[in-house]
């Protein structure tokens, strides 16, 4: 089947990847986007576990703070490069580690908080192509 750019374009969107990477999971899922994005979430997985030994030294805080002051939450998470640690998806990925970080604390399952994340944090490195580590969670109460 010929592939289009059209589809290559529509596959991009979803998944946010590249041209090149759409445009080979197209022509190996025989142009069907659906058996594309599976073949995608797959390589994706393989592409984080090998990124996962890279060192990631920069990155950011997330801070989140009750009103009443009763409760908070920081978070530190790490990328490689000080230029992706202001990509707006990376800064977008912390502040929901931290809101979700925030929110366990509140029901005390923090231990199973970054476990929700690790489906979203593999994308973001296919997506940056970068190493991405959640490196430490505090909560206060």
């Amino acid at each position: 089947m010929a592939i289009s750019a059209a589809m290559v374009k529509d596959l991009r969107e979803r998944t946010g990847l590249g041209m090149m990477d759409c445009k080979r999971a197209l022509q190996d899922a025989d142009g069907d986007i659906e058996k594309a994005i599976e073949a995608l979430r797959k390589s994706s997985s393989l592409k984080a576990a090998k990124k996962a030994g890279r060192t990631a030294a920069n990155g950011l805080l997330g801070v989140l703070i009750s009103d009443d002051c009763s409760l908070g939450a920081i978070v530190e998470v790490n990328i490689e490069t000080d230029f992706a640690a202001k990509n707006e998806k990376f800064i977008d990925f912390v502040s929901k580690v931290t809101e979700t970080v925030f929110e366990a604390s509140k029901s005390g399952s923090v231990e199973e908080a970054p476990s929700e994340l690790e489906a979203l944090r593999e994308s973001l490195i296919q997506e940056i192509g970068e190493n991405i580590m959640i490196r430490r969670i505090k909560t206060i109460n």
